[in-house]
């Protein structure tokens, strides 16, 4: 179901994703963080009337972080899931 009229920028995750979506919300500092427990390890940013763009951020790690593995990226418009 298509959703209008979203007045506040929403970052969804699912209960796999959380440090990601907090390191997402750096980025989007006024967005709500919202956990959706359907989205698995996934995470979405549904844009409100409020969007302003992502801020530029860095990514420090603690520790050095093993070799990097490839994650497949979901990307589309409003208008595209609308049509399918």
């Amino acid at each position: 179901m298509a959703r209008r009229g979203l007045q506040t920028t929403q970052i969804q995750y699912g209960p796999d994703a959380a440090k990601e979506a907090k390191t997402v919300a750096a980025a989007i500092p006024d967005a709500k963080l919202r956990k959706v427990s359907s989205l698995g390890s996934r995470v979405q940013i549904m844009v409100g009337a409020d969007w302003d763009g992502a801020k530029r951020v860095k990514i420090s790690s603690p520790s050095p972080s093993p070799s990097p593995t490839e994650t497949a990226i979901e990307t589309g418009t409003a208008t595209q899931k609308l049509c399918k």
